[in-house]
Formats: structure tokens, sequence, C-alpha cells
């Protein structure tokens, strides 16, 4: 009828006895020594605390196996642990922390015998290269599976193109973050933040920072950036008011949408072709890729020259905004009031 239809939401659910009920009801054993597990803290006792994996047996995670820096893991929020020790029939599956402030989350040996079952997201596994792909690697591990190392996530690189670091036939740790049962595909990662199961460093929205590009993909250039580093910066009125705010480095990447101001007639995947290894850009950060730990910059004239709201901790109380109506309806309006910045006002603050 010419109106634009909206979708209905996808039910998700984040209970681990459907999250992990391909491993907790294989036939086969889903998981070894080493292989992660998501918990939820039942009860702490003397010893340790009985975690709840979805399954009938559940976990048990010993005091000594614990190192995060409280006495007991938390209760409102599931966890990755590790399986200490390959599950005993009718006994709970002994598990141990890993990450920050745990255990090393060793990597599966390369003969690992695994089952489709027990590839789940999040498993760490030695792995060789099979071949060096335009815009990936092809790896095998565990004996017959093969997986694929997409571009963006082939690891920090110190050289221009991304490919010269790695051969066929190169030993690597990676660490599986998806994975496709019916299509028996599997994608892994060499993200530094994501081998070693610790968080990416945050970097605000709004930072302005010099970058210059190192690699060229089919939908995005990653970019080193240096720039001010905000954070550090707070409290510290002298050093901002002489502009010697501290530098940082950190990673980056420029979606083709984001390279330049399109002009009439211009394809944004042209003007991501049209930049060059090597090249010195100004860009803003207008987001995070925690996946992959890199912060999605914009080069657009658009965005550099003008003063916007990036984050909603620059939003005060009582503070005047230029804002702009995106969606009007009977439970009041919808405000654009920066980058990815929202308001509403009800109909009773829509005017006097």
């Amino acid at each position: 009828d010419g109106h634009a239809t909206r979708r209905p939401p996808v039910p998700l659910s984040l209970r681990l006895s459907l999250t992990q009920a391909g491993a907790l009801a294989a036939e086969e054993p889903a998981f070894v020594a080493g292989s992660p597990v998501w918990a939820t803290t039942g009860s702490v006792e003397e010893h340790g605390a009985v975690m709840c994996t979805g399954g009938d047996k559940g976990g048990f995670l010993h005091r000594k196996r614990w190192g995060g820096n409280a006495t007991a893991p938390p209760r409102w929020r599931p966890i990755l642990l590790a399986a200490a020790s390959p599950p005993q029939p009718n006994r709970p599956m002994q598990l141990k922390s890993v990450g920050e402030g745990g255990g090393v989350f060793k990597p599966l040996p390369a003969d690992t015998n695994l089952s489709m079952a027990g590839v789940c997201v999040g498993t760490l596994v030695r792995a060789r290269i099979m071949s060096v792909l335009p815009d990936g690697l092809h790896v095998g591990f565990c004996g017959y599976f093969e997986g694929s190392v997409s571009a963006e996530h082939a690891g920090a690189t110190t050289s221009r193109n991304w490919h010269d670091d790695f051969s066929q036939g190169q030993k690597i740790v990676a660490r599986v973050i998806w994975v496709l049962p019916a299509q028996k595909r599997i994608g892994l990662s060499l993200a530094p933040h994501l081998l070693s199961c610790s968080r990416a460093r945050a970097v605000t929205n709004g930072t302005r920072a010099s970058a210059l590009v190192h690699a060229v993909l089919k939908r995005a250039a990653l970019v080193r950036c240096s720039g001010a580093d905000a954070a550090k910066a707070a409290g510290d009125d002298e050093g901002e008011a002489n502009g010697s705010l501290p530098e940082f480095e950190f990673e980056g990447a420029v979606p083709m949408m984001s390279v330049t101001d399109l002009q009439s007639g211009q394809r944004a995947s042209d003007a991501l072709k049209a930049l060059r290894v090597g090249q010195s850009v100004s860009a803003i950060v207008t987001g995070m890729r925690w996946l992959d730990g890199r912060a999605t910059l914009s080069a657009r004239k658009s965005l550099l020259s003008k003063s916007q709201i990036y984050t909603y901790a620059q939003v005060e109380v009582g503070a005047l905004i230029d804002g702009t109506i995106v969606r009007l309806d009977a439970s009041g309006a919808k405000l654009r009031l920066g980058y990815e910045v929202y308001g509403r006002a009800a109909p009773a603050h829509l005017t006097d």
C-alpha cells in the first residue's frame, strides 16, 4: 500500500539451557579440558561455588580455581569459565576461571578430538594456516576442522599489507568467534584482546585523531590512529588549557560510507578505493567495534567541521540543545541531538 511496515522484533534468549543446548545434549563428549563453558552461580559453599551450566549435572568451581578479585563469582550474570578436566559421567563438571584476574586460557592441542557440538564460540585452538587469501586466512585445526580468519581479525600487524605477516603452513593460536553448524562454517580471530580474554581499550566518541591507512579492504579501511586521550585528561584543567592533552595510539576502521561526503553520482565503494596505503587522513571517532577491538572513525568533513554531541554523557540536565525531529507520534517526538544520540519529548513537553 506504499506505507513502510515495521518488522516484528526477533525474540532472543540468554538462558544457558538454550545457548549451550547443542553441547549439553550431544551424544559424543562435546567438552574437553580447556573448553569454554558459560555458567551462573547457583550457591557458594565452603570449598567453592556450585555453578549452573544449563544442564542437569551443572558444574563446580573450586575456590582455588577462581582468580577473580571478589571472594566468589558474581551471581547476577553468566561468566565465562573453562573445563578443568574432561567431564565424568554422573559428576559435576570441574571448572576454572579464565581471562582478566583468572588463569591462562590455554589453547586446545592441534590433535584434540572434538565433535561439531564441541566447537563453541570462545574456544581457543592451535591452528595451521592452509592458505593466505586476499580477504583472510583459511586455517585447519583439531584434526579435520577448517575455518576462516577475516582480514579485520588478523590481529595487530606491523606491515602495511597485512598478509605479509602470514605464510602457508604457519602455526597460530586463534579463538572461535562464530559457528554455523548447518553450513559447517567456522570463523576465528587473532585479535590480541580476544586471545587474552580481555576487553579492548575503549576510545571516547568524538575523539579527533590523525589516521594512517595501512590496509584497504572490501568494505572498510584499516587505520592506525594517534589522538588526544580525553579520558586521561579528565580533571587536568591545566593540561587542557595549554593544549597538551596526552597522546595515545589505537587501531581503527573507516567504513566505506564514512570516507568522504559523497557527491551526486559518487559511490561509496569508489571513495574507498581512492584511499592509498600510507595515506594520512584526519578523522573522528564515532563508535567502537568491540569484537575486533577497533574504533570506528569517519573522515567526512561534515562531521569534522561541526561541534556535535557524540555521547549521552555530554547531555546535562538543564542544557539547551538543538535537535531535529525524526519521528512524531502519539507518544511524543523522537529527536536527533547529535551523531547517533537521540532523545524523546513527551507530548506534555512539546510546547507550553
